[in-house]
């Protein structure tokens, strides 16, 4: 497989992976029934590196690794407690794929 085309297909796994796991945080926080401060402070990290992953930027796909892996902790750790969700695992599971489209997209490029 030519390096373009590998390239333009984890662009499309990192963005898709992206969006899921975004529309995954919004979903579970509407079934806890969290207040607007608590969706601010869980989207708005993710939603800074919106513009940078639409256009594909290396810089952005490395600081959205490290940051993952913060959302990594707290999604270990609310799986740890007694009222997992399956969203949980499911956020969980997308931010696991998202780091590694993400960081295998970055050495690619």
């Amino acid at each position: 497989m030519e390096l373009e085309k590998k390239v333009s297909v984890l662009k499309i796994l990192t963005q898709s992976s992206y969006w899921m796991l975004f529309i995954a945080l919004t979903i579970n926080l509407w079934i806890q029934s969290a207040p607007l401060v608590i969706y601010f402070l869980t989207l708005f990290p993710l939603s800074i590196f919106t513009v940078g992953i639409v256009q594909n930027k290396i810089r952005t796909l490395i600081w959205l690794c490290f940051v993952l892996l913060l959302y990594f902790i707290i999604s270990i750790y609310n799986l740890t407690g007694i009222f997992s969700l399956i969203f949980n695992k499911i956020e969980l599971i997308l931010r696991i794929c998202l780091f590694i489209f993400s960081c295998v997209n970055a050495i690619f490029r």
